[in-house]
């Protein structure tokens, strides 16, 4: 079976899109308001097309109690639905090519795509193509529903020292900002800062380390 540059195959492609998938994550055990421990809880995850059709209704986090805003929700909903729209009609034109009629679920649709896909030899170009696809889908996909957050910071920049950062002609303050997600031990490990004057880019532990250099030599000055 024909394999991208990662290893990355057909099959792998498409149940990243289709198949439910389960992670560990480490949750505080907490006892009349204090952590006593931890655990080890399983979180079921969705397909990423079925997660794609949610947010449309706007229900993307709704188990968990989400507040989102209704303005925040219609933005989110526009812009997963014109996703949406261009990979279902993609996919309906990959199974009208194999002679199959699409049904209404896109994941369904896919899934029969691909075994009619494996009945009919064709040329491993066709196979890599149609791997870059979907995974560029399950990237957009996972970019969409789970962006990174961001945090400014007071500092000024420890490399070029800037106070202030300029956009399409507007001045700012607080040019260093923190992007990340809360994905639990190895949130710091995966954050990075960035100076929007002088684009540089630290680990957030690099950050902190030359924050502290900085001010130890302003004190010592």
């Amino acid at each position: 079976m024909t394999q991208d540059s990662t290893g990355y195959t057909l099959l792998d492609a498409v149940d990243e899109l289709t198949q439910t998938t389960k992670r560990r994550e480490r949750q505080d055990v907490v006892t009349n308001g204090h952590v006593t421990g931890q655990t080890t809880i399983v979180i079921t995850h969705q397909p990423l097309l079925t997660q794609l059709a949610a947010a449309i209704a706007g229900t993307i986090g709704s188990d968990a109690g989400s507040k989102n805003l209704s303005s925040e929700r219609s933005v989110l909903d526009a812009d997963a639905l014109f996703k949406f729209i261009k990979i279902d009609a993609a996919i309906r034109d990959w199974c009208r090519g194999q002679k199959l009629v699409p049904g209404k679920d896109p994941a369904e649709n896919l899934r029969a795509w691909y075994v009619a896909q494996l009945a009919h030899p064709h040329p491993d170009e066709v196979d890599a193509f149609h791997v870059r696809t979907l995974t560029g889908w399950a990237g957009m996909i996972r970019a969409k529903l789970d962006p990174w957050r961001e945090k400014d910071l007071p500092d000024d920049c420890p490399a070029c020292g800037a106070k202030t950062w300029w956009r399409e002609g507007a001045e700012y303050y607080r040019p260093l900002i923190i992007k990340y997600k809360p994905i639990g031990p190895d949130t710091i490990q995966e954050a990075r800062a960035l100076c929007r004057a002088c684009e540089t880019v630290w680990h957030v532990r690099e950050l902190a380390w030359a924050l502290e250099q900085r001010n130890q030599e302003q004190e010592a000055s």
